[in-house]
Parts: structure tokens; C-alpha cells; sequence
């Protein structure tokens, strides 16, 4: 099952590759009035890019939410570019986002859909003029400027020059590598190491559903009735929210449960041998920091807290000998990548 999974992944990977160079270069235009996508049609013709109505809808906080959503939407339906207009107090705007430079460019409009045919033709003007140097064609020959006086803009408007708006991380699946202290009980401080991932959610990639596998180096224990050493593995899965995200610095909570096992290896005062295994669940919540580095790399510095379900003790002959806390808090540092 698992050789015929990979083999048809990889044809439905080669269709889809097929299919995108099979549709050509497309422009896909928002939510545009008839008049806007005829103009753009016509404007675009000349380079053999066919125009895309499309229904969906990008953010209205923020510049860079649209931008990251036009970026992800561009990647997945093989465009060369978004076209689309916004409402404003004043009238309405246009932005033009280039998907090979990644450049938003934005045109201030004192009119409101649907446009006037003289109007969409100057809108049209400026898409191709912001898409020129991704999509014109290489065997086109840029226009000679004519001598006679360039024709007046329409008094009322403003373009506003090309606006590079930094782009949010956005990624769909990330790993991390992390090394932390956590504290275990009085005076026992163990070092943990850990691995996750987290797969991102939703067209913002708020939310997040994270699967974790961890494991402590052990603490050594030196009692009357015992000289040993203690360590556990856990495996966990939980939910993260991204609730701050600006440029290369953002930070997440996480919460989730887990399962872990604890070992209890040693050698009694009679000189016999013990090992004691126990599985208790865990309730966690992580704060997490994060700041990316270059590309898809980043570096993560994390406070967390795991809380036992059962109180966990470790007895011989009816004395306990051993018993973490139920609360156990840790810090540490993580690095890793996103995938795509």
C-alpha cells in the first residue's frame, strides 16, 4: 500500500504539472465589473495572457494578509498575477500583485465598481504596465515614445507607485528540532530533546495541528534503598494559534495532551536489580517565539509546562524514592524549516 500511495502521488503530481503548462499565462481578476475584465482582456491579449475571473476574496486588514493570500493562490492555480479592487472612503482601489516579483502595486480610484469604459481602460493601462516586466513577451520590442505630448490622466486620480509590501511566512507544513531544561523535581533539572511538526491551516495558517515526540537524558538518583537513574518518553499531538505575525517575527500558543513513559532503573541497597515502567497522560501548553532566519529556516525560543494527569511516585517496600513534580515547567531553543 505504501509503494502504490507513492506512485499515485507522483502521477497526480505529473498531471497537475501537465495541466498548468497546458493552461497557458493567465491573470486572474477578482470580483471585476464585465467593463474592467474586457479591458483587461483586450489589454493583455497582445501578450497571450488569457484573463481569469475568479470569485474568491482576499484579506481587508492589511496589505500583507492580501499579499500572502494572493501569493498562495497564485502558487496554486499557476498564475502570473492577481488583479482586484478594494472599496476605500474615497472610492475604490486597485492592486496588482506581480507572482515573479512578488511586487503589490497599488492605484488609487475615485470611482466605484461598476467603472465607466474610459475608466476601466485606464486600469486596464495600469495592470499591464505593472505586469510588463514578468509577463510581456520576450520577442516583443518595448514601444518607441512618440514625440507628440503625452495624453493628460484623469485629474482626479492617483497612482500610487509600486508598494513592496514584505511578505508574511506562509508556510503549509514546518519541522522543528528542540533542546530545552526542564525542571523535574527539587533539585533535579533534566535536558530534553524534542521533534515536531505542525501542519498549518486555513488561508491565514493561524491554526496549526501539531504532532510531537520527545524524550529527557535522565536524571541520577541516589537514595538508602536505591541507586539508579530516571528518564521518559512522550509522544504527543496538539493545536497551536498563531496570534502574532509581523515580517520574519512571530509567536504561537499551543496547547495539547499527551502519553508519556517513564523508566526507573537501578540497583536496590540489597544489591538487586529494578526497573520500573510507568505511562501517565499529560495535559501541555507552549508559548513559543519565533524569528526566521532566511528562507524557509527559523530559530524558536519556547517556555512550556506539562501537567500530569496522576500523581506519579516511585515506590520500594512502601517508601517513595522518587517523585517528579506534577507541574513541570521548561525552556529551551528549536530551530527548523517549512516545507512548503
Amino acid at each position: 500500500m505504501p509503494k502504490l500511495a507513492f506512485v499515485l502521488l507522483g502521477f497526480a503530481l505529473v498531471l497537475s504539472t501537465a495541466s498548468a503548462h497546458a493552461a497557458g499565462r493567465r491573470v486572474a481578476l477578482l470580483h471585476g465589473d464585465p467593463e474592467l475584465q474586457r479591458a483587461l482582456a483586450l489589454a493583455l491579449m497582445a501578450w497571450d495572457v488569457e484573463t481569469l475571473p475568479l470569485e474568491a476574496r482576499l484579506s481587508e486588514e492589511s496589505d500583507a494578509e492580501a499579499r500572502a493570500q494572493a501569493a498562495e493562490l497564485a502558487r496554486d492555480l499557476h498564475l502570473e498575477g492577481i488583479v482586484w479592487i478594494a472599496a476605500t472612503p474615497e472610492g475604490s482601489r486597485l492592486a496588482v500583485f506581480d507572482a515573479h516579483t512578488g511586487e503589490l502595486t497599488l492605484r488609487s480610484v475615485p470611482e466605484r465598481a461598476p467603472f465607466a469604459s474610459t475608466t476601466a481602460a485606464s486600469l486596464a493601462l495600469s495592470v499591464k504596465t505593472a505586469l510588463r516586466p514578468s509577463v510581456e513577451l520576450a520577442t516583443e520590442q518595448p514601444p518607441q515614445p512618440l514625440p507628440s505630448a503625452p495624453l493628460p490622466s484623469p485629474p482626479a486620480q492617483k497612482i500610487e507607485g509600486p508598494v513592496l509590501v514584505p511578505a508574511a511566512l506562509s508556510e503549509r507544513l514546518s519541522i522543528r528540532a528542540s533542546l530545552s531544561a526542564e525542571w523535574l523535581a527539587e533539585k533535579q533539572v533534566q535536558p530534553r530533546w524534542g521533534v515536531a511538526s505542525v501542519l498549518w491551516l486555513g488561508p491565514r495558517r493561524r491554526w496549526g495541528a501539531q504532532l510531537r515526540l520527545s524524550g529527557g537524558t535522565g536524571v541520577a538518583l541516589e537514595t538508602p534503598e536505591l541507586s539508579g537513574r530516571y528518564g521518559d518518553w512522550a509522544l504527543g499531538l496538539g493545536a497551536e494559534w498563531r496570534w502574532f505575525s509581523a515580517g520574519a517575527l512571530s509567536s504561537t500558543f499551543g496547547l495539547g495532551a499527551g502519553l508519556r513513559a517513564a523508566t526507573l532503573d537501578g540497583t536496590l541497597s540489597d544489591g538487586s536489580p529494578i526497573a520500573i515502567t510507568r505511562y501517565n497522560t499529560s495535559l501541555d501548553a507552549s508559548f513559543r517565539l519565533k524569528v526566521r532566519v532566511t528562507g524557509g529556516l527559523f530559530v524558536g525560543f519556547e517556555l512550556s509546562s506539562c501537567f500530569f494527569v496522576s500523581y506519579q511516585r516511585f515506590l520500594v517496600d512502601g517508601q517513595p524514592v522518587f517523585a517528579p513534580f506534577r507541574l513541570s515547567p521548561s525552556a529551551g531553543v528549536s530551530l527548523g524549516v517549512a516545507l512548503f
